[in-house]
């Protein structure tokens, strides 16, 4: 009884395996479903399915032969179970060569293929991991660099940001020394105007005394003598009466001549105080300074040699003092440090400057308060 079953079995298997439509893949046995008649996949003809390889080649395309050789542009499909799938031409099958792994395309002829798609299959798989793991380490290292890179952008945004700042603050201390380089050659511009002045009212006091000077020396030989001076200067209060030897020799600092230089620092601060001492007939001078007003006051000749006294100290003050000269020189060197470093040097510049101021208007004062009352 068992013995009947396994061979009913067998050829059922047999007759199973002889109705299979070779040569056809998965995706296309809908097109080969036994029925009484087959339609060509192109569309171009209906035949009887019984010659569906029939080793007859009846559609153009050849799709009724996918397991025979008969149509020269059929394809053979091997299934290749455990290896990749793929397509031959028909002309190949059972031409006594092994064209697919699992010995599919040579079902009838006498070649003895074996099935090696198992081990194409092993060799398949195993490069492929291989490829998988290059792929999974090529992804874990473009992550570590995306993740480096973040980091990296982060500490370069905030190095920025620092730089900004900086160049923030730098702006800022760059107009204020703009504002005070303005600042400093606005007071420069000041200061050489103030020298300006100041140089040309020592100059118009130098022409004063040079021109006084050149009235007494009657001779013009670049000194005043003991008789020159008897006979243009007299006394104040006695018009008339000629001043003795020794009085003028007093008044020439002892000696019996005196050069321009020496009469700027002492007979002419004697004369310009009217006090004590005129030249003769003064009135007659430019300027009238050396003449006295019979009306003047005792209070205003007091003034006056007050006057004359700040005015002597001031000339000498800021034409000979070395801390002017060299106050001046800073500045004009270097203004923006004194403007930054040296508040007493600056209040120096200006005590010079209001000095220089006076002693320019020596003239109109003393004029205005000779003749304001």
């Amino acid at each position: 009884m068992r013995f009947h079953i396994i061979t009913a079995a067998f050829l059922w298997a047999a007759f199973v395996e002889s109705r299979k439509i070779r040569g056809i893949s998965s995706s296309y046995k809908r097109f080969y479903r036994e029925r009484k008649s087959f339609l060509c996949i192109d569309g171009s003809k209906m035949i009887p399915f019984e010659q569906v390889n029939d080793d007859y080649c009846d559609c153009a395309d050849g799709s009724d032969e996918p397991g025979t050789s008969a149509c020269p542009r059929g394809r053979f499909y091997c299934t290749n179970l455990g290896f990749r799938p793929h397509y031959i031409p028909s002309s190949r099958v059972n031409d006594g060569i092994c064209d697919c792994c699992d010995a599919s395309d040579e079902y009838n002829s006498h070649a003895r293929c074996q099935n090696t798609c198992w081990n194409l299959g092993q060799k398949e798989r195993a490069y492929v991991e291989g490829q998988m793991k290059t792929l999974d380490e090529g992804l874990r290292l473009k992550q570590q660099l995306i993740e480096d890179g973040v980091l990296l952008w982060r500490e370069k945004q905030a190095q920025l940001r620092e730089l900004q700042r900086a160049a923030e603050d730098l702006q800022i201390k760059l107009e204020e020394h703009r504002k005070r380089k303005h600042e400093a050659d606005r007071l420069k511009e000041q200061t050489l105007k103030a020298l300006k002045v100041g140089d040309r009212g020592f100059r118009h006091q130098n022409s004063t005394v040079s021109h006084l000077f050149q009235l007494l020396d009657s001779n013009k030989d670049g000194s005043i003598s003991l008789d020159e001076l008897k006979a243009k200067v007299v006394l104040v209060h006695d018009e008339t009466r000629v001043l003795s030897e020794d009085e003028a020799l007093t008044l020439l600092g002892g000696g019996h001549q005196m050069d321009l230089s020496k009469f700027q620092n002492t007979l002419w601060d004697v004369l310009i105080r009217g006090d004590g001492y005129k030249i003769k007939d003064a009135h007659s001078a430019p300027g009238g300074l050396m003449s006295e007003d019979t009306h003047l006051k005792a209070a205003d000749r007091g003034k006056l040699l007050n006057l004359t006294t700040v005015f002597a100290h001031t000339r000498t003050h800021i034409f000979f003092d070395p801390y002017c000269r060299m106050s001046f020189f800073i500045f004009i060197k270097d203004p923006l440090t004194v403007q930054r470093h040296s508040f007493f040097l600056l209040l120096q510049i200006w005590s010079c400057l209001l000095l220089q101021l006076i002693a320019t208007m020596q003239p109109q004062l003393i004029l205005w308060l000779r003749y304001s009352n």
